[in-house]
């Protein structure tokens, strides 16, 4: 009797953190219609940034992130006999301003969360490449398989912050891997 609620018990955190997980995952978009409104909107080329505030909130035009950048993003083949590519980005910088924390960091390619920072008691980030070396492993893919005709796959990413003021901004992208020719 013993074994089996010790059983019962395992599965049951089990459960539960899954579901905690998944409502975090869930938790990650923010957007107009979800309880969130657009406070400042940038595009350039096909890459995106976006301030994002709560709805309900009396949020000011001049956002709390006061900096939000990411650089360099890059695909690269370390093995040209393989097909795996690696996606990593020269440096995330966040600033928050005039007084929230930066509560976290995600990084999601192709909807999938591959890293998640958080910040304690601090109003700036900064994520550098050797901190995900060597990068988020991906599938390099065909030639042509991503829409241009000299490279592979291509990925969606998306690296989004979150202030202690629930105020969102997020930099959304699309990278091209190299292909993998065998």
């Amino acid at each position: 009797m013993r074994r089996i609620s010790i059983v019962l018990g395992v599965v049951l955190l089990i459960v539960v953190g899954l579901g905690l997980t998944l409502r975090l995952a869930l938790g990650q978009a923010p957007g107009p219609g979800h309880g969130y409104r657009v406070v400042e909107s940038q595009t350039v080329d096909d890459d995106q940034h976006v301030v994002y505030a709560p709805a309900d909130s009396a949020a000011p035009d001049n956002p709390t992130i006061s900096s939000f950048s990411t650089q360099t993003p890059y695909c690269y083949q370390p093995d040209p006999a393989q097909n795996a590519c690696y996606i990593n980005f020269y440096r995330h910088y966040v600033e928050s301003a005039p007084a929230p924390n930066m509560r976290y960091m995600t990084i999601t390619i192709e909807s999938r969360i591959r890293a998640v920072y958080r910040g304690f008691f601090q109003d700036s980030m900064y994520v550098g490449y050797d901190m995900q070396s060597p990068g988020f492993k991906v599938a390099c893919g065909a030639l042509n398989s991503g829409g241009v005709a000299t490279m592979g796959k291509s990925y969606a990413y998306s690296i989004e912050v979150r202030d202690s003021q629930n105020g969102w901004s997020g930099n959304y992208g699309t990278l091209n891997c190299p292909a993998y020719v065998p």
